[in-house]
């Protein structure tokens, strides 16, 4: 018996120190354990030093590393995309072996554009327009460190934490400090012709010493407003705030300022028009880049009753040569993984990436509704598997996709920043197979998706 715990005993030991053998072999450094950057964000290298393979994830959206895995010794770019931080941020990046067995974490703080010490009041959006309806939700951001009141007129409502509560212009029905997300909504449907605009004041409580205002109107009974635009190579995409008697809304899009529609018959409106509402966002594309484009519209009641709303000039499409990203082939292996192969021009200061094989997801639409939806609300990655924004071109690795669905589908929108403006410029990638995998026919787009898809778990 003394025999066989003796060469237990040693099956034990001998199976710790191959075990703390293997350990001590793998090796993982980095260059810093710790990145500062300015508030308007950027890209920073570190390097890492290993014997074997390692992977790297980062914890927060707005933090980006390229590339994600790999082996050796490798440079690493780190991207921090955010632009004017008010407060100081912090995250990290996380690099570890492929087994796991080594871990590094790399902080990376973002400055703040306002000292936390200092006394700072101000507001993420400076205009806010509302349908005709009663209820229409939308909010107030404030970025603050000091107490604050809220002020308005009385045909808008703020959540107060318990009940809706009508604003007032004479006292701040509505209280709070540091940075708060105020939630507003139109009190009743707005049955005048004309829309209803006034000002929301947010300003220091009591003294009043900080103020700072933001536009609000609520469109009047068959008014309808085209917001917002999103720039696209050659058009833009859209959304809608229309009157309360609104039932549809006819639009076309254009770069002729004289083209004239008012004087269209309204059978032929309603056959030459694309046809839409306020619960749709829409897409125009085939713009004439470089010249002005104007939007008109019609508005038709539940009786069949028009209204004609003359053109809106939303301003100038650049000229300048556009950036460029494209995929040039996808490959997927026995286990299951894509990878996909990049590439950039000069132009283009960076890139987001997503793919996904999921069954109906949003790939069934074009690509500035895929624009809007993975792009401006990549941190909430609206029916996307992967995404991530990346500066260098090159291999991009994508696994942990659900089952073989018998389709594929990336999308890549590389990004130039023009005056402030930061442009697109979409490629898509959109495979589909049969059971024995020959590639099947590729399916139609569609021009416009409800905005209640916006919130469907089903399709993330």
């Amino acid at each position: 018996m003394k025999h066989i715990r003796y060469y237990i005993s040693l099956i034990i030991l001998a199976t710790l120190v191959v075990a703390c053998e293997e350990e001590s072999n793998s090796r993982l450094v980095t260059s810093v354990t710790q990145m500062t950057f300015a508030a308007n964000g950027g890209s920073q290298v570190f390097g890492i030093e290993s014997n074997s393979d390692w992977k790297i994830s980062s914890s927060a959206d707005w933090l980006s590393v390229y590339p994600v895995a790999g082996s050796g010794s490798q440079s690493i770019t780190v991207t921090v995309a955010i632009q004017d931080n008010k407060l100081e941020q912090e995250a990290k990046v996380v690099v570890m072996t492929a087994d796991g067995s080594k871990v590094v974490n790399v902080s990376v703080k973002v400055e703040g554009s306002q000292v936390k010490t200092g006394r700072y009041l101000d507001l993420k959006e400076r205009q806010i327009n509302f349908s005709g309806k009663a209820k229409a939700l939308d909010s107030l951001e404030i970025t603050s460190n000091i107490s604050w009141e809220v002020l308005g007129p009385e045909w808008l409502e703020a959540w107060d934490g318990d009940r809706w509560r009508p604003l007032s212009k004479e006292r701040g029905v509505i209280r709070g400090n540091g940075p708060l997300k105020v939630y507003l909504r139109t009190s009743a449907d707005n049955k005048s012709e004309s829309s209803l605009e006034d000002v929301v004041i947010t300003r220091e409580y009591l003294t009043g010493d900080f103020s700072r205002t933001m536009e609000v109107s609520q469109a009047g009974r068959m008014q309808v407003l085209c917001t917002p635009a999103y720039f696209l190579e050659d058009g833009f995409t859209m959304g809608w705030h229309s009157g309360c008697d609104v039932a549809k809304i006819y639009f076309t899009v254009t770069n002729d300022k004289e083209e004239n529609a008012s004087g269209m018959s309204h059978e032929l409106i309603r056959n030459t028009f694309s046809v839409t509402d306020e619960s749709f966002i829409n897409s125009a594309t085939g713009l004439k880049p470089g010249s002005q484009f104007y939007i008109r519209a019609f508005t038709e009641d539940a009786y069949g009753n028009m209204d004609y709303h003359v053109y809106t000039t939303y301003g100038d499409l650049p000229e300048e040569t556009p950036p460029a990203v494209g995929i040039f082939f996808g490959i997927r292996d026995e286990n299951g993984r894509w990878m996909f192969n990049v590439g950039t021009n000069l132009l283009t200061a960076g890139f987001h990436f997503h793919a996904t094989n999921r069954a109906n997801s949003a790939f069934m639409y074009n690509d500035p509704i895929l624009w809007r939806l993975a792009i401006l609300n990549t941190n909430k990655k609206y029916w996307f598997q992967k995404g991530s924004l990346f500066i260098a071109p090159g291999r991009i690795f994508v696994d942990n996709l659900s089952e073989n669905t018998g389709e594929i589908h990336a999308m890549a929108c590389a990004l130039q920043e023009i005056g402030g403006l930061s442009r697109p410029k979409m490629f898509r990638y959109d495979r589909y197979y049969d059971a024995d995998g020959k590639r099947l026919p590729d399916k139609p787009l569609l021009d416009r998706i409800p905005k209640a898809m916006l919130n469907d778990p089903s399709l993330r």
